[in-house]
């Protein structure tokens, strides 16, 4: 799924700027026809923010932080971002982490 996503991703025209989790999905969703629920699209993009990191690499996502009202309501949402360079390295060695 993380190949499959991130090969999509980098492919499109979403591959620069900053986009909220739910365009990503939907946009991923409608274009390639994979169905992803909310919850399985979440757990992987919170994944790809720290795959490879506890070996000293950079993330293959990065986010920006969301901001609150309140402590149950967010008036703007984490905005994600691919790394380019990383993500073609890893795509370039068939998904390893180096």
């Amino acid at each position: 799924t993380h190949i499959n996503f991130l090969t999509w991703w980098i492919a499109s025209d979403y591959r620069t700027g900053l986009y909220e989790k739910t365009f990503l999905r939907d946009e991923f969703t409608e274009i390639t026809g994979t169905c992803v629920s909310d919850d399985s699209f979440n757990a992987r993009m919170s994944e790809l923010l720290t795959a490879g990191t506890d070996m000293g690499g950079a993330p293959l996502v990065t986010r920006t932080n969301g901001v609150k009202t309140d402590p149950r309501q967010t008036s703007h949402a984490p905005k994600y971002q691919l790394n380019i360079r990383r993500v073609q390295s890893v795509l370039n060695d068939g998904g390893v982490l180096e």
